[in-house]
């Protein structure tokens, strides 16, 4: 048996049509053309696919299966021309990433601006939000892609490592923590602290860990945003804990003092999220492995 992907085409066009010669004229060739392909692929399948009437046509219920795998087939072969010819032309497209406050303060910035480099026809839509919608936005479609604090468990989504942070203190140089290279999460507990805002995958790790040890953070203020804590500390509201990274080139050292956190939790495993690798368009796909392979450079 062999059937030809023209005549595949014809055969949706005719069951869409429900008219062999509007079929025709959509197609570009003759109606006895039509319905002698159409004939010839009953009789490879051995079974009548359409009932002629009067005024046009209609599926049998064989036909109905054969119109159904058609359609698979059909699309199947233009997701396959599609593809090829993005590796040809180069990565084409628009990718959804929501990602967290700590991956675009140190990361995502330069990682992007490689590959568009490299793909001026892809599009990027970022938006910024906090782990739990991130990941909200994934599992609903919403973004393609999503950059998480990992602190939150992504449940049904496919994770990728991205980048390793570390949390830090920062504090006024005339603050009496700042006399420290190094501290204790415990240690921080004794002095005022500016928060970030609720929600935040940061916040609600430092206040678990401070439970943990029958403790509670004194937060003279929550902000929303790194920026906003920074002028808070700068303004003399207290100490803050945020990425090393985020913070290390915002801040004057002859101001403002950056000190390690000791404890083994402070350094994080940024994660790349999506809810089915093989189910992503494919410039989402490469972006995707694109971002990995900054994890495997900088690991």
């Amino acid at each position: 048996m062999h059937i030809d992907f023209v005549t595949l085409q014809l055969f949706a066009t005719v069951a869409e049509q429900g008219n062999m010669a509007k079929a025709a004229e959509t197609r570009n060739i003759v109606p006895s053309a039509v319905s002698k392909r159409i004939s010839d692929l009953e009789h490879a399948l051995r079974v009548p696919l359409l009932h002629r009437k009067s005024r046009g046509v209609e599926l049998t219920a064989a036909g109905e299966v054969a119109y159904k795998y058609a359609r698979n087939i059909l699309r199947l072969v233009e997701r396959f021309e599609g593809e090829m010819s993005e590796f040809s032309e180069g990565d084409k497209g628009r990718v959804r990433i929501a990602a967290c406050p700590s991956s675009i303060t140190q990361f995502l910035p330069q990682n992007l601006a490689g590959y568009i480099d490299a793909n001026p026809l892809v599009k990027v839509d970022l938006v910024e939000e906090v782990t739990d919608v991130i990941l909200r936005m994934v599992r609903d479609g919403l973004a393609d892609i999503g950059v998480t604090s990992g602190l939150v468990e992504a449940a049904e989504l496919e994770v990728t490592p991205y980048r390793q942070d570390r949390l830090a203190v920062l504090a006024p140089l005339s603050h009496p923590i700042a006399v420290f290279d190094s501290v204790s999460f415990e240690e921080t507990l004794r002095y005022r602290q500016v928060g970030l805002q609720q929600g935040s995958s940061i916040q609600r790790l430092l206040v678990r860990k401070a439970e943990e040890l029958g403790r509670s953070i004194n937060f003279s203020v929550s902000v929303m945003g790194f920026d906003g804590v920074r002028k808070m500390v700068e303004a003399g509201l207290g100490i803050t804990i945020l990425p090393k990274g985020s913070i290390e080139a915002n801040v004057d050292p002859e101001r403002f003092k950056i000190i390690n956190l000791k404890d083994e939790w402070a350094s994080r495993t940024l994660e790349l999220v999506v809810r089915e690798q093989k189910s992503l368009p494919l410039v989402a796909r490469h972006l995707l492995e694109h971002l990995a392979q900054a994890e495997e450079k900088h690991g």
